[in-house]
């Protein structure tokens, strides 16, 4: 789910997504009443999804890719994969890719701040 929004977000500053002629929201007023278009069209989404779910009892009543038994052999399998990683193993690697993480995100802080340093004239 967060994937979209981590990809959005690498890309927001290198191609100036905030200053995009459609990305900008188109305000509608009505009377004292003013609010977004993209707010409105979410507002009505959203009613929609809730009169769905409602009328349908939830999500019990919709079926699924999987079959039940499809869906706990592939639950079983992810747990035997699982097994095989320590706990030990486990935060060795969370801590690596977070290192990672941290040291990217340094580079492209200091190419940033290089970037806006005006360089003197001698």
């Amino acid at each position: 789910m967060a994937a979209p929004l981590i990809v959005l977000a690498l890309f927001w500053d290198r191609f100036s997504l905030g200053k995009s002629r459609w990305l900008r929201p188109r305000i509608l007023t009505i009377g004292r009443w003013e609010n977004s278009w993209l707010m409105i069209v979410s507002g009505i989404l959203s009613i929609l999804i809730g009169i769905f779910l409602f009328l349908t009892d939830g999500t019990a009543s919709l079926g699924g890719v999987l079959t039940i038994g499809d869906q706990f052999a592939t639950e079983a399998w992810v747990l035997d994969m699982s097994s095989l990683v320590t706990n030990l193993g486990f935060g060795i690697a969370a801590i690596v890719v977070l290192g990672l993480i941290a040291l990217a995100y340094a580079a492209r802080n200091r190419r940033t701040r290089r970037e806006r340093v005006p360089q003197r004239e001698e």
